[in-house]
Parts: C-alpha cells; sequence; structure tokens
C-alpha cells in the first residue's frame, strides 16, 4: 500500500523532474518560473477581472517576478503548447508537469499557501484544491492540517457550511480528518446550546432557590 503510493510518488516526480529539463533547455528558466507559478492552480486567472488570482500568486511565491512578466510571457507559452489559454485563465500541460512544476514551487512555502487560500474566494480555492490533490508533500499535508485547526478556514460550524463544497475538497485528501473536526465543530454547538439551557433554568422570576423549581 504505502510503499507501492511512495513508489508512484518516485515514477511521477521522475517523469515530471525529466520534462521539466527539457522544457527548460528549450524555451529557458524564466519561462519555467513563469509556468510554475500558473500551475499552482489547476488553472490560473490572469486577465481582467480574474487577474487578482495571479496577482496574490506572484506576491507570495514570485520571487521577483512580477505580474506583467508572466502576462507577456503567455503568447510565447501558448505557442509551445505548454499552456492553453481559456478566456482571462490559463492552464499549464501535461498534467504531470503541471503536477511537478507546482510541487516545486510551493516546497518550503507552507506559510504561504495557507496565505493563498486565505486570500482566495471559493471557486479558486476549488481550482486550487484540484491541483493540489495531484501533489504528494509536507508542505500539503501542512496546509490540511492548518485549515482545520483552531483558527483555519473551518473554525466554526457557519463556516464549515458556507464552504461546504470547499470542505467536500479537503475531505477528499483527508477525510479522517475533516470527520474529526465535524465532530468537533457539532460538539461545540451542542455544549453550547446545553449551557443556554442550563442558565434557562436556573433563572426565574423568585431569588428563593425553591420557586425557580416550582412550575407544577
Amino acid at each position: 500500500g504505502q510503499d507501492l503510493r511512495k513508489s508512484a510518488k518516485s515514477f511521477r516526480e521522475q517523469v515530471g523532474a525529466a520534462f521539466a529539463t527539457r522544457v527548460e533547455a528549450n524555451i529557458g528558466g524564466d519561462y519555467i518560473k513563469v509556468l510554475g507559478l500558473c500551475s499552482i492552480m489547476s488553472a490560473v486567472g490572469v486577465l481582467h477581472r480574474a487577474q487578482g488570482e495571479i496577482e496574490l500568486v506572484c506576491k507570495l511565491f514570485g520571487g521577483g517576478i512580477e505580474v506583467n512578466k508572466v502576462i507577456t510571457s503567455i503568447p510565447r507559452l501558448v505557442k509551445t503548447g505548454l499552456l492553453q489559454r481559456r478566456g482571462s485563465f490559463v492552464e499549464v500541460g501535461p498534467r504531470i508537469f503541471a503536477d511537478y512544476l507546482s510541487s516545486q514551487t510551493i516546497a518550503g512555502r507552507s506559510a504561504e499557501l495557507f496565505a493563498l487560500v486565505s486570500g482566495l474566494h471559493t471557486r479558486a480555492i476549488a481550482r486550487l484544491f484540484e491541483r493540489l490533490h495531484s501533489v504528494e508533500s509536507e508542505d500539503v499535508e501542512l496546509l490540511w492540517e492548518k485549515l482545520l485547526d483552531n483558527g483555519g478556514l473551518f473554525d466554526s460550524l457557519e463556516k464549515a457550511v458556507e464552504l461546504g463544497d470547499v470542505l467536500r475538497l479537503v475531505a477528499a485528501r483527508t477525510p479522517g480528518r475533516v470527520a474529526s473536526k465535524l465532530d468537533e465543530l457539532f460538539s461545540g454547538v451542542y455544549a453550547t446550546k446545553l449551557k443556554d439551557i442550563e442558565g434557562t433554568l436556573m433563572v426565574g422570576p423568585s431569588s428563593s432557590p425553591a420557586e425557580k423549581f416550582r412550575w407544577e
């Protein structure tokens, strides 16, 4: 089980790394970095109203690469076939190459990854998680932990319900953790309601303890 999974991960990384080496030799390291930024999500917004997505990605992971560099690189990268443009969004391909670039771009950046999730809207988070489902790394595992910790994205039952679609994406990767978090949230809600009920029972119109329980 686990050995097979590690073996498959190693094979995917080897293929992705070999492909990246060939691509870099053909188009140069700067273009590889741009592709890495665009690969963090399964599709990232780069133009018009969606441009805020790549701006946030560059701010957190750019390492000096500005948004304008990404945008001006798009035509050439589209011609290579490594980047597809769909309206205001771009996608890196093939998938195994994009997964590898994503893993390299976020390596050692779990704090930035959490900040990215916190700064994206729900649909963009879904596209981010779609990519991360294919990326095996400690940084991704740390992200799931942070999201489900107190103070994370789902720190109340109301937020969990509001972000139900996003929570389902997290559950697809870490079902046990999500189940435990939901149990914790439900327990907290019930505990609060029980305290409210107890407070109601203990407070009556009379100051006499005997009077508080004289309901018959």
